[in-house]
């Protein structure tokens, strides 16, 4: 999503500012800060990792004197609570800052408006709004788990015209294109956990790495396995990848879970659910280690559950402009399926985007 053409071009930047943290600060928010004086941006900053400087201090400590009768450029209030580390609003009026432009109010219920309280109460001039859109796509998954202490799910999946994933001889590479190949990397490399279930583990052995925007190991998403039965080969490729592998199970024989153990992975044992992991359990576990954005790639089956479950908020579904056909051939989303289409999942705030020769649909799910 771009900014509307009603944003300056000083909060086009803060928000360039937020999409550039994402991934890299959860659970907190990707917030981007830029103060500007007599027309020149003297300060810039962006959201460090958890126990860093948030954006607006950042901005604050490269402006420096030049703060002094500025207006700032912020894509979140500032924040009035004390957590890991002090309230922005205090280090904003200490430093002269004249006015600020505030893009969303924090849905964070310990500001939430007191910060912008606490600086109009102080003579700030605060103007919210501009920007508001994109922000709120950029902080998504900080607002789902503040409202709901749940983590934020999007599905992706390439097909072609006719609504395949593979020929019905299970051949997929590559239905989409370069670019919209890459442009998966840039969905995983702002995504906290990247999940798949075993079947596609095995049938693709994927790497599942982010391979733009990353520079170290640890900014890497989690890769989660949905494996109710311990059936991960020991030497996939995904194992051997820098960053974290979670094969979530439910009855994964002893013996095996030595061996993944051994090769790298953690093994998290969950309860059956309809048959398989308990989903919902297993992103949760993540989340409350501040894990917070999921991207699920599939397979059919995975998919399938997560959207009959009500789990996914978010698709980014890539067509391919080939046909390929065949009765057997899988389909992206798996499960039993509505008997009517009154019943089907509806997608609101729709998005269409060329990427290469594809098309990418994005929307956000019904509940």
């Amino acid at each position: 999503m771009n900014s509307d053409t009603s944003t300056s071009s000083y909060m086009k930047r803060a928000l360039e500012l937020a999409r550039a943290g994402e991934g890299k600060v959860s659970p907190n928010p990707s917030v981007g800060a830029v103060i500007v004086k007599d027309g020149v941006i003297v300060g810039e900053g962006v959201t460090q990792p958890v126990g860093g400087h948030h954006a607006e201090i950042m901005a604050l400590n490269t402006a420096g004197d030049l703060a002094s009768g500025a207006t700032l450029y912020v894509t979140l209030e500032p924040c009035a609570h004390h957590g890991k580390t002090p309230p922005c609003v205090k280090a904003l009026v200490s430093s002269g800052i004249n006015s600020i432009n505030i893009s969303m109010v924090d849905p964070d219920s310990r500001t939430n408006g007191a910060g912008i309280d606490f600086l109009q109460s102080r003579g700030i001039d605060v103007k919210v709004g501009e920007g508001a859109e994109e922000a709120a796509e950029i902080i998504e998954a900080f607002t789902k788990y503040q409202v709901l202490q749940e983590p934020f799910i999007s599905a992706k999946f390439a097909m072609s015209l006719d609504g395949k994933i593979a020929t019905r001889a299970g051949n997929s590479k590559w239905i989409s294109g370069t670019e919209s190949r890459e442009r998966v990397h840039t969905l995983r490399s702002r995504s906290d956990v990247v999940m798949i279930g075993v079947g596609t583990a095995i049938a693709d052995d994927p790497l599942l790495t982010a391979r733009s925007g990353i520079t170290k190991a640890a900014e890497q998403p989690v890769r989660l396995i949905i494996d109710t039965f311990g059936r991960l080969p020991i030497n996939a490729a995904l194992l051997k990848e820098p960053g974290r592998t979670v094969v979530a199970s439910s009855e994964i024989p002893t013996n095996k879970k030595r061996l993944l153990q051994k090769h790298g992975a953690e093994v998290l044992e969950l309860p059956r659910v309809d048959g398989g992991v308990d989903l919902a359990a297993a992103v949760q576990c993540l989340a409350g280690e501040g894990k917070i954005s999921v991207l699920a790639e599939g397979g059919m089956t995975l998919l399938g559950l997560l959207c009959s479950s009500r789990m996914v908020d978010k698709v980014y579904a890539f067509i391919a402009p080939v046909i390929i056909g065949g009765k057997d051939a899988k389909s992206p989303v798996g499960g039993v399926g509505p008997d009517h289409l009154a019943d089907a999942i509806n997608m609101t705030k729709i998005y269409y985007e060329k990427v290469g020769n594809d098309i990418l649909v994005t929307g956000y799910l019904k509940k």
